[in-house]
């Protein structure tokens, strides 16, 4: 598989759910952008100077775009792209165009509409990797509610208690807690609760029992009514993926497979930056990080496919045909040929009989 297969079978995962295609068909002005720095993940824009005269942007993030061409009215506005982003390369030393498959719901969202987009995001992770990757999952109202229930309701205050959370530094945030005259019982529940982590049938109990105790169990039946809802078995409860609360509320998760060191997908409820951008609307969504994928893509860099699969004489080809489209199925990308020499790939199969057998 490689990024051209991993985007087209993204964008026919999204459609499939009925979510239509956007298509960014001018630039923005630079203002946009330079307003929203901190939603960026680089606060770097690049710019050019357009005809008339007006300082114009190379686009760093389709998400804003999105939220400012949308009338959003009643129901709910269901769009995927598929578009470059211009942004900073991770050694911050150039600009590279990099492709990025996302999607957003914008208008009345509702715990379904959470749910499915969370299920999207995990189905995405399974698009990528054959293990199906894992999604950790956080509720930004609850990680808020429980600093505040504590005696952490201080914006600055809170803000920095999340990040030693997100740093999963329990101890230097009970002591942060109890320097700003926080509640002792409570800042050990809050610590407890902040530490949980795994699947969500394995940690729904503690994350109720902790929650209850902080007074926020409202709280926490919303969030796992939802994750519930989602079902997906590569999806884990991790409160250390945290966001920025001025822009990010209730859910924020972060996508992860094996073989790349860093999130390939992220995302989250953005109801913050609708309303900083005038919209009566809720959102969210996320992105997918195709060039993230490099790495994974890399193990069998320079090939033509996934997979090689022989015949010789005396198969039949529409046995062949077959086997081969099973195989693509099951999300390999399979050359079929006589000769292993006529074809790079990371690994080699043949035909015995009516099956195929992987070559040593």
């Amino acid at each position: 598989m490689d990024k051209n297969t991993v985007t087209e079978s993204l964008a026919k995962l999204y459609s499939s759910f009925g979510y239509a295609q956007y298509r960014m068909e001018k630039f923005e002005e630079y203002d946009l952008y330079a307003r929203h720095k901190e939603f960026l993940p680089s606060g770097s824009v690049l710019t050019f100077t357009d005809t008339n005269g007006k300082l114009m942007a190379l686009k760093p993030d389709v998400t804003l775009s999105i939220v400012k061409n949308s009338d959003v009215g009643a129901g709910v506005r269901r769009v995927y792209y598929s578009e470059n982003v211009y942004r900073v390369a991770g050694d911050a030393s150039t600009y590279r165009e990099i492709p990025q498959v996302g999607l957003e719901a914008l208008g009345e969202i509702d715990d379904f509409m959470t749910a499915e987009v969370i299920k999207l995001a995990s189905r995405s992770l399974g698009v990528i990797s054959r293990d199906g990757g894992a999604l950790d999952v956080s509720h930004l109202g609850l990680v808020s509610s429980a600093l505040a229930a504590a005696g952490i309701a201080d914006g600055a205050a809170r803000s920095e208690a999340m990040a030693l959370i997100g740093a999963k530094n329990m101890h230097d945030t009970a002591a942060y807690c109890r320097a700003h005259g926080a509640d002792g019982e409570k800042i050990s529940a809050l610590c407890s609760l902040m530490a949980v982590e795994g699947a969500v049938a394995d940690t729904a109990d503690k994350i109720k029992s902790l929650c209850g105790e902080l007074g926020i169990g409202s709280v926490a039946d919303e969030m796992m009514r939802v994750l519930y809802a989602v079902g997906e078995n590569n999806m884990r409860v991790d409160f250390s993926c945290v966001g920025d609360t001025r822009y990010y509320s209730s859910f924020v998760f972060g996508g992860y497979v094996r073989g790349v060191p860093g999130s390939v997908l992220s995302g989250g409820c953005y109801d913050g930056l609708m309303a900083r951008m005038g919209k009566q609307a809720r959102g969210l969504g996320f992105a997918v990080y195709v060039d993230m994928l490099d790495a994974l893509f890399d193990k069998c860099g320079g090939f033509d496919a996934d997979a090689a699969l022989l015949y010789g004489d005396g198969d039949d080809v529409a046995v062949v045909m077959d086997a081969a489209d099973r195989m693509r199925a099951g999300g390999m990308s399979v050359a079929v040929c006589r000769d292993a020499d006529n074809v790079r790939a990371c690994r080699i199969y043949r035909m015995n009989g009516l099956s195929t057998e992987e070559m040593a």
